[in-house]
C-alpha cells in the first residue's frame, strides 16, 4: 500500500480540504490557523510547524539586528576617529568617577599647557586619573601615573611628551603614537580597532627606554629620581670608551679612557693568548670595553708579531712554578686583607656587603692564561713605574706577599687551559701592522709608540633618538625586539660589535633614545653642575696623593672618582686622631657596601702627614662657622630619640643593635667631629644630593639632643 493511502486516515478532512488546493499557491499564502485538524497526531504536528515558523522569525530578527548594530558600531568608531576618540574614555570614566564620588568628570578635551616644551597637549584627555592616587590601580588608561616621578614633574607644567613622545595635540588613540606592543596579536588588535599604525619619529617611546628621555634635561651630574637605568647606559657608554668613535650630546661623556699603551705587550701577555683575545675578546673576559672585530687570520698573525716583539729590556719572561695549597692560601689571604677585590673581580675571594660598586680595575678571572708571571711581579712593586697613567695605588708589599699573590694569580685559569706562554720569535711586519691599525681605527683607544695616525673622526649622535625611534617602531611592529643597534643601522665591515647581553643592549637603547635636541625651555634644563677648582697638591702630601692614588676613588673639590666619600669637606669631618689610625689600618664602616678602603701598608709618618693635610686643608666654612649649643641638651633623651620618632636604628649599628644599611655609629664620636654630626643631621642632602638618609624636619632640641648622644659614643 502507498505511504500516502496508509496515512490518509490519520490526517481528517481539513487537511485534505488544503490538499486539494492548487500546488501553485506559495507555502505563505496558507493560512495555518484555518487548519485545524480533528485528528490528535495531527494537531501535534501543526502545533510544531507554528513553533519553528516562530523560531525563525524571531532569528531573522536578531540577525537584522545585529547587522544593524554591526554597521552602526562601525558608524560609530569612524566617528569616534573624525571627532575624538577621547569622548568614550571620558563617558567610561565618569561612571567609575561617580563611584568614587568624583562629581568634575570631564566631558571635553583636557589640553595640558606643558611649559618644557611651550605647548599644549591633550593626553590627560583620556589619561583621565595619572595623578590620582584613587586610581592606582585602575586599567589603563585612567591608572594613575606610576612611580614618584609627577611629584618631581607635574604633568600641568612639564607636560606628558617631553619624556613619552608620542603627538602632543592627538585626541584620539590612532593619533597618538602609541608604540608598537611586543604582542603581534595585540598589535592586530589595535590595528583593526583603532586603526593604529606604527608611529614615525613623533611615535611614543617604548617603556622600557622611557628614562632615556631624562637626558634631554638632565646632565649626567644632576639626574632626576629614577633615571637610575639612564645612569646605567651612561656608565656602559663610558665604560665601552663609545666616545672614542662617537660625540654626544652630554659633554662629560665626551672623555676617553685610553686602554693599555701596548709598547711592552710582549713582556706582559703569552702568544697564543692574544691570538684568541683579538678574536673574541668577549669569549675571555665578558665584561671587557674592547670590541669584537672582524679580523681576517693573515690580519690577526700580522698585528699579534708585531705587539708581541714590543717588549721591556728590563722584564724577562718566567714560566709560572707550582705552589702547593698552603702558598695559594697564603696569596688569597693577602689579596683580602689587602682588600684588592674592591676593584677587582677575583674569584674565590669574598667580597662582603651586599650593595654593588663599580670596579674601576680588570677582572683577574682567568689572568694565569694571559700574563707574565715576571710582569706581575713588576706591578705590584710599583704600578705607576710600569703604566704611568694607571689608577692603581701603589700599595706597600712585603717581597713575601708579592711572591704569594703572585702565585696565587698564575694559577688562576679555566679548568684544563694552560698557563701564559712566552711569545714565539715571529717575524714583525711594522708597516703591515700600521695598516691594519689604521683600518680597524685602534688608535681611538689604544697608543704605541712608534705609531703616527689620526684618529677616526667621530660620528656625531647628539640627534640621533628620533630618527632611531622611528626606526624602532618599525622594527618592533614586524618582530618581538631588536637585538641591538647593529638591527637598525647598517654596521660596516670594520665596526666593532660591543653589545653581548640583554641588559647592556637595553642600556644602549635607553642611551640612544635620549639623544634628542628638543626645544627645552631654559629654565627647566639642569647642566653638568660647575665643579669647584682642584686642589692643588703640593709637598709631602701631595706626593702621597699622587702615588696612593687617592683620586681614583674619591672626589676632592673638582675632580676624582665616585667610589669612596667625597673628602672635599673631610678637615670639618674627621678627627686628626681617628684620621691616622684608619689610614694605616682600615676598619669597615659601611658594612653594606662591597667597596671598602684598601689596606695600602702606611707607615705611621705616612698616614699621619696626610691626617695633617685633610684637616688643616680639606674644609667646609658651613660647619666651621656652625656654634651647635649642646649644653642644654640630654644624652638620654637622644638615646630614646634614635630610636623613636626617627628610627636611626633601623639602618645604623648603634652597640649590639640596629641595622647595616648605613654606616656604623657604635663609635661615631671618636670618627666624626661634632659640628659635623650637627650639620648633617640638620640637612645630610647638602653635603651629599643622592645620600639615602630622609631630611628629617627635626625641632632644635632633638637636633641637639641626638648630636650629643653621637658625639658621645667613643
Amino acid at each position: 500500500m502507498p505511504w500516502a493511502d496508509m496515512l490518509r486516515p490519520l490526517r481528517g478532512k481539513s487537511c485534505e480540504r488544503a490538499e486539494a488546493e492548487p500546488r501553485s499557491r506559495p507555502l505563505e499564502m496558507l493560512d495555518m490557523d484555518s487548519v485545524r485538524p480533528t485528528n490528535p497526531g495531527t494537531r501535534r504536528s501543526v502545533r510544531c510547524l507554528r513553533v519553528a515558523r516562530g523560531l525563525f522569525a524571531s532569528l531573522l530578527a536578531l540577525t537584522v539586528l545585529w547587522v544593524a548594530w554591526q554597521s552602526s558600531a562601525a558608524e560609530r568608531e569612524s566617528t569616534d576617529r573624525a571627532a575624538g576618540g577621547f569622548e568614550r574614555y571620558q563617558e567610561a570614566f565618569g561612571k567609575s568617577a561617580k563611584e568614587l564620588g568624583i562629581k568634575d568628570a570631564p566631558s571635553k578635551p583636557v589640553w595640558l599647557q606643558g611649559e618644557v616644551l611651550g605647548r599644549s597637549e591633550g593626553c590627560t584627555s583620556c589619561h583621565l586619573g595619572v595623578e590620582d592616587n584613587r586610581f592606582l590601580y585602575a586599567q589603563l588608561p585612567f591608572r594613575r601615573h606610576s612611580g614618584h616621578y609627577l611629584e618631581d614633574h607635574p604633568s600641568g607644567r612639564f607636560g606628558c611628551t617631553v619624556c613619552h613622545g608620542g603627538v602632543a595635540d592627538a585626541l584620539t588613540f590612532a593619533a597618538a603614537g602609541h608604540a608598537a606592543p611586543e604582542d603581534p596579536a595585540r598589535q592586530e588588535q589595535w590595528a583593526r580597532f583603532y586603526g593604529w599604525q606604527p608611529p614615525d619619529e613623533a611615535g611614543m617611546i617604548p617603556l622600557p627606554w622611557t628614562a632615556g628621555r631624562c637626558a634631554v634635561c638632565h646632565s649626567e651630574s644632576q639626574p632626576p629620581r629614577g633615571a637610575e637605568p639612564l645612569q646605567q647606559a651612561r656608565s656602559l657608554v663610558a665604560d665601552k670608551q663609545c666616545a672614542a668613535c662617537h660625540s654626544f650630546r652630554d659633554e662629560p661623556l665626551a672623555r676617553v679612557r685610553h686602554a693599555v699603551h701596548l709598547d711592552r705587550l710582549g713582556s706582559k701577555v703569552g702568544g697564543s693568548w692574544l691570538k684568541k683575545y683579538l678574536k673574541a675578546p668577549h669569549k675571555f673576559r665578558p665584561d671587557t670595553a674592547m670590541p669584537e672585530y672582524d679580523f681576517q687570520d693573515d690580519e690577526v698573525e700580522v698585528l699579534s708579531a708585531y705587539l708581541l716583539s714590543l717588549k721591556d729590556p728590563a722584564i724577562g719572561w718566567e714560566q709560572p712554578v707550582d705552589v702547593d695549597a698552603d702558598g695559594l692560601k697564603r696569596g688569597k689571604d693577602a689579596i683580602e686583607q689587602r682588600r684588592c677585590q674592591t676593584c677587582h673581580d677575583i674569584p674565590g675571594i669574598d667580597e662582603g656587603g651586599f650593595i654593588e660598586q663599580h670596579k674601576i680595575g680588570p677582572s683577574l678571572a682567568r689572568v694565569g692564561e694571559k700574563l707574565n708571571p715576571a710582569w706581575i711581579r713588576k706591578w705590584l712593586e710599583n704600578p705607576e713605574a710600569v703604566r704611568p697613567e694607571t689608577a692603581m695605588p701603589r700599595f706597600r708589599f712585603k717581597e713575601t706577599e708579592i711572591e704569594d699573590i703572585t702565585a696565587f694569580l698564575t694559577s688562576l685559569r679555566a679548568a684544563g687551559a694552560a698557563a701564559a706562554s712566552a711569545p714565539s720569535e715571529a717575524v714583525s711586519d711594522k708597516q703591515r701592522a700600521t695598516s691594519v691599525m689604521a683600518k680597524y681605527g685602534c688608535v681611538a683607544c689604544h697608543t704605541i709608540k712608534g705609531i703616527s695616525l689620526e684618529p677616526p673622526s667621530r660620528t656625531d649622535l647628539s640627534g640621533v633618538g628620533p630618527g632611531l625611534l622611528a626606526r624602532l617602531a618599525k622594527t618592533t611592529a614586524s618582530s618581538k625586539q631588536p637585538e641591538g643597534p647593529g638591527g637598525i643601522f647598517h654596521r660596516g665591515p670594520t665596526a666593532p660589535r660591543l653589545l653581548v647581553s640583554d641588559t647592556q643592549t637595553a642600556a644602549a637603547w635607553t642611551f640612544l633614545i635620549g639623544q634628542a635636541d628638543l626645544p627645552i625651555s631654559k629654565p627647566f634644563l639642569r647642566p653638568a653642575t660647575k665643579k669647584p677648582p682642584a686642589v692643588e697638591l703640593s709637598g709631602e702630601s701631595g706626593r702621597l696623593v699622587s702615588e696612593l692614588r687617592c683620586l681614583s676613588c674619591h672626589t676632592i673639590g673638582g675632580g676624582g672618582g665616585d667610589i669612596g666619600p667625597e673628602l672635599t669637606y673631610a678637615g670639618s669631618k674627621l678627627k686628626r686622631d681617628w684620621l691616622i689610625g684608619f689610614l694605616q689600618s682600615p676598619r669597615t664602616i659601611r658594612p653594606m657596601n662591597r667597596a671598602r678602603m684598601p689596606h695600602l701598608g702606611l707607615t705611621e709618618k705616612e698616614a699621619t702627614t696626610l691626617a695633617d693635610w685633610i684637616v688643616s686643608e680639606l674644609k667646609a666654612p658651613a660647619v666651621e662657622a656652625s656654634k651647635p649649643d649642646l649644653e642644654a641638651a640630654f644624652s638620654f633623651v637622644g638615646a630614646a630619640k634614635v630610636k623613636s620618632p626617627y628610627g636611626c636604628v633601623t639602618c645604623h649599628r648603634i652597640g649590639e643593635e640596629g641595622g647595616a644599611v648605613g654606616p656604623e655609629l657604635t663609635h661615631v664620636g671618636s670618627r666624626l667631629t661634632t659640628k659635623w654630626i650637627y650639620q648633617w643631621i640638620k640637612n645630610p642632602k647638602r653635603w651629599k644630593h643622592d645620600v639615602r638618609m630622609p631630611v628629617f624636619d627635626m625641632n632644635e632640641e632633638d637636633l641637639s639632643a641626638i648630636t650629643r648622644y653621637l658625639d658621645e659614643q667613643r
